[in-house]
């Protein structure tokens, strides 16, 4: 196993999950034509507008009597049919990008485990549990591998690369993406978290951005930058009087040349964090083998 390995296997499954939001992007964005066109032709309609309405009732089987039991029934007009393909589509994404954490976490742990498995000086003496010292020659990757599982964020892995690797520090802060990465790693696990057990809604906007970056050390007693503050506000959306993570694609700026019809993929940006973030561990990595 080498950090090359452990990368390709994450770029590897990063492409599946980029090539998932593709295929709902395409398929939904059929879908909104389509309902846009039909919507359009009926418009001198009214009989037809009328009658253009979704009607679904919900039924479930009785375990005790066996027989049908209704309960619910819902009406949709166009408009709301178009919502709620958006709606659906934002969720597909959120819970990609749950699927793109996760696999950054596997590949923090597995590059953790590389490193405590070859280099004898960077894991704590905490790590290796109840084991004697001239045992460790006999352990294989997988031993290490399931210590560094034990971890109980990735946040604890990032800190130890950090103190081992400082320069990682440095380019979080001063990058070419021109945003700091420490700040950007914490709001995708707070997005996560979010999606998992809210189901992207957030009861209160400030306290996930303070919580945010509290994690990546921003906060700065109650006064972060506020650059900051806009960089996480820009993945709150709103519906109906709630506030949501929002991962839908945003219209280009049309000032720019050949930008019409062109649109910000969200999502992309916040894997684009992930991937360059593994990157830079492994560039460490190298730098330090040779």
């Amino acid at each position: 196993m080498t950090p090359e390995n452990i990368l390709d296997t994450f770029t590897s499954r990063m492409v599946d999950i980029e090539l998932q939001y593709r295929a709902t992007k395409q398929v939904t964005g059929n879908e909104l034509k389509l309902i846009k066109k039909y919507s359009d032709d009926i418009q001198d309609k009214p009989d037809l507008k009328k009658i253009s309405k979704s009607h679904n009732q919900m039924i479930f089987t009785d375990a005790i009597t066996g027989e049908y039991q209704f309960y619910g029934r819902v009406v949709h007009d166009l408009d709301d049919i178009y919502k709620a393909a958006l709606l659906r589509k934002n969720r597909q994404y959120q819970w990609l990008l749950v699927e793109a954490h996760e696999e950054f976490e596997d590949f923090l742990e597995y590059i953790y485990a590389y490193l405590g498995h070859n280099h004898d000086d960077l894991w704590p003496l905490s790590d290796y549990g109840n084991i004697k010292l001239p045992e460790l020659s006999e352990k294989d990757f997988d031993w290490y591998l399931s210590k560094s599982r034990n971890k109980k964020s990735p946040k604890e892995i990032l800190n130890r690369l950090r103190s081992y690797f400082p320069n990682i520090k440095n380019i979080e802060s001063t990058n070419k993406l021109n945003i700091n990465l420490d700040l950007a790693l914490s709001l995708i696990e707070n997005l996560r978290h979010n999606i998992v057990h809210t189901g992207g809604r957030i009861s209160d906007t400030n306290s996930f951005s303070e919580n945010t970056l509290s994690k990546s050390g921003l906060h700065n007693n109650g006064k972060p930058k506020d650059e900051y503050i806009e960089f996480i506000n820009s993945f709150f959306g709103q519906v109906d009087g709630i506030s949501i993570i929002n991962l839908l694609e945003e219209p280009a700026d049309h000032a720019f040349p050949f930008s019409i019809g062109a649109h910000i993929n969200i999502f992309g940006k916040l894997t684009g964090y992930l991937l360059a973030y593994a990157y830079i561990i492994i560039t460490e990595i190298q730098a330090k083998e040779t």
